[in-house]
């Protein structure tokens, strides 16, 4: 919908917001906590890799294991508990896959995690460059052409979005974008994104606030590269799906979520220049109740999730009040000028808006 200037002004005015006082550059800082039981879950998740009858992303059953540790009182947690929880959470993962993927195709998929795989390796990784207005991988005397589509395969989509990004929860309402090695079948990154006309209407206030149409924004809402994919990747996927919709479309901005809490430096979490702070949220993982293999295991589920089952029964366990998480950010990056400024509270970026869970509707 075209909103005037004046009347983007006076829906900013009508709004009522809980503002504080927060400055990403100032109180930057990586979660202790996490750290330091990275330090346990990693041995664990290594050994898991090798002894496991499927390939599996390590970097998911790492975080599957963090989300479901904040469960605990921290003082609570022993290395016998992650052990547990590290068995657990892999066979969700292995339960989930299997159910998407072929295992031919999960040994393709994560070629990556084997040493002498030229394309995608952890270990010797590629780099992205530019060369006569083409895109190609590189790296100690390897090479490989990269082609950026805008795909529909809505098994691909799925198995990306549902199956292998750590959300595992799909989101495919709106354009979804992959970077190939050409003549792949598979992608080995892929984005999705959302118009802003189907978020929540704490985002579009949120947009509203800082002088964007809520009608003319995107949300760029899984974001996955598999294991061993080259470097750049992820900043050459979000310049790409920005020149997209600078020239095909009248969208004003992009915006997406982080979740610093899980990110072992400030650039992983403003990666791709989308760095400006659209508000920060209360920190929560819920989780809920799965049976596999006769074992009852703790199945990872978004809050949106359980606000559309419906279901009161349902039980399900969230992180416990004795995890402080550091909050989740919601970060923008205008593509175009916009023609309205931002409320004057949020102009200097020391102040933004903050909503706990329950006001997340």
């Amino acid at each position: 919908m075209e909103f005037s200037n004046n009347e983007i002004k006076a829906k900013q005015e009508a709004l009522s917001l809980n503002i504080v006082d927060y400055n990403l550059n100032e109180v930057w800082n990586s979660h202790w906590l996490i750290g330091s039981l990275r330090k346990d879950i990693n041995p664990l998740v290594e050994l898991k890799l090798k002894s496991a009858d499927i390939p599996f992303d390590p970097q998911d059953l790492e975080h599957q294991v963090l989300f479901f540790l904040t469960t605990y009182s921290p003082g609570k947690i022993t290395h016998k508990i992650i052990e547990e929880v590290v068995e657990q959470q892999y066979l969700v993962i292995r339960d989930r896959l299997l159910k998407a993927m072929t295992k031919d195709e999960l040994e393709y998929l994560f070629r990556g995690l084997k040493p002498f795989y030229p394309d995608l390796n952890t270990l010797y990784r590629l780099k992205i460059e530019n060369r006569a207005d083409k895109i190609f991988a590189t790296g100690d005397g390897r090479c490989f052409e990269v082609e950026f589509k805008k795909i529909d395969d809505p098994r691909i989509i799925s198995c990306f979005t549902g199956s292998l990004h750590y959300i595992h929860q799909e989101r495919i309402e709106g354009d979804t974008f992959a970077l190939f090695f050409k003549g792949d079948q598979y992608p080995w990154a892929i984005e999705t994104t959302e118009k802003s006309t189907n978020s929540r209407q704490y985002k579009r206030n949120t947009l509203l606030a800082y002088g964007i149409n809520p009608d003319k924004a995107v949300e760029l809402t899984r974001l996955y590269t598999l294991p061993g994919s080259p470097l750049n990747a992820i900043s050459l996927l979000d310049k790409l799906v920005k020149k997209y919709y600078q020239e095909n479309s009248d969208v004003e901005a992009l915006f997406t979520c982080t979740m610093p809490s899980y990110s072992k430096s400030k650039s992983t979490t403003i990666a791709g220049g989308i760095n400006n702070v659209l508000c920060i949220k209360e920190a929560l993982h819920y989780f809920i109740q799965k049976n596999i293999d006769e074992k009852v295991c703790w199945e990872a589920v978004t809050k949106r999730w359980i606000d559309k089952s419906k279901d009161e029964s349902i039980e399900f366990r969230k992180t416990d009040q004795d995890f402080k998480l550091l909050p989740v950010i919601d970060v923008f990056m205008p593509i175009k000028k916009l023609k309205t400024e931002p409320l004057p509270v949020l102009k200097d970026g020391k102040k933004v808006i903050f909503y706990k869970q329950n006001e997340q509707i």
